[in-house]
């Protein structure tokens, strides 16, 4: 989101971190996933595949300088 204050920032990235992470307990399977690895590893392995797709930051000066 763009124009909003930095404390506002910060509130609106940990209530987007919050319902990702709510969403993935929710889908978390109550047994085994069936591949022999536990929850917290079916987790890890979903939160990081995820974390895999995030996009890295980028310096916004160095961006503006190129337009």
């Amino acid at each position: 989101m763009f124009g909003l204050h930095s404390n506002a920032q910060i509130t609106s990235n940990i209530e987007e971190a919050s319902l990702i992470l709510n969403a993935l307990l929710m889908v978390n399977p109550k047994s085994g996933s069936g591949s022999g690895e536990n929850k917290n590893q079916a987790l890890i392995n979903l939160a990081k595949g995820i974390l895999n797709q995030i996009p890295e930051p980028f310096d916004i000066d160095e961006v503006d300088n190129d337009s």
